[in-house]
């Protein structure tokens, strides 16, 4: 006897939701907390590092709202993000937040001061999204080495809304 295959919880998900965007991408809660220190002498200041894998998390963007799940095979989401109050910034490789994560960084890049800053790998694109005081809330990276070298635009399509 042959047990029918049951549905992951994104699956599951998909069938019930108008599902605008989907796809594997790290995601940071919050802005790198940074001490006296840091914030008074930022020539002093390392960028946080973070791996992609460490990270990695599988998100649908349905209704307005993120729904974040471990992976693929999550059966629940591990939080949902309303979109309402945030606003998408795409981040600036070369001139990076003061507050964002460096993801998976390339090596022998150096020091945030120097010419070539401590940046991610090329392949990845980093999107904040701020509230509405400019403060870093959640930070996606997206591998477009993976998902397409334009899985930039087609989030910012399924996350801002319609013009009225």
């Amino acid at each position: 006897m042959c047990k029918a295959k049951s549905k992951t919880g994104s699956e599951a998900f998909r069938a019930t939701h108008n599902v605008s965007f989907e796809g594997p991408a790290a995601v940071v809660v919050g802005p790198v907390e940074k001490d006296l220190c840091q914030r008074c002498n930022p020539c002093f200041d390392e960028r946080a590092f973070i791996s992609f894998g460490e990270v990695k998390r599988h998100i649908l963007v349905a209704d307005r709202n993120i729904f974040v799940f471990l992976d693929v095979m999550g059966h629940s989401p591990l939080y949902t993000l309303t979109l309402s109050d945030l606003v998408p910034e795409i981040e600036d490789p070369n001139n990076p937040d003061f507050y964002s994560h460096t993801i998976s960084p390339e090596a022998n890049t150096g020091f945030r001061t120097m010419a070539f800053a401590a940046q991610s790998k090329e392949s990845l694109e980093s999107v904040l999204l701020k509230n509405r005081k400019g403060k870093i809330a959640f930070q996606f990276v997206f591998d477009k080495s993976v998902v397409g070298d334009d899985v930039v635009d087609r989030f910012l399509a399924a996350i801002t809304p319609p013009e009225t």
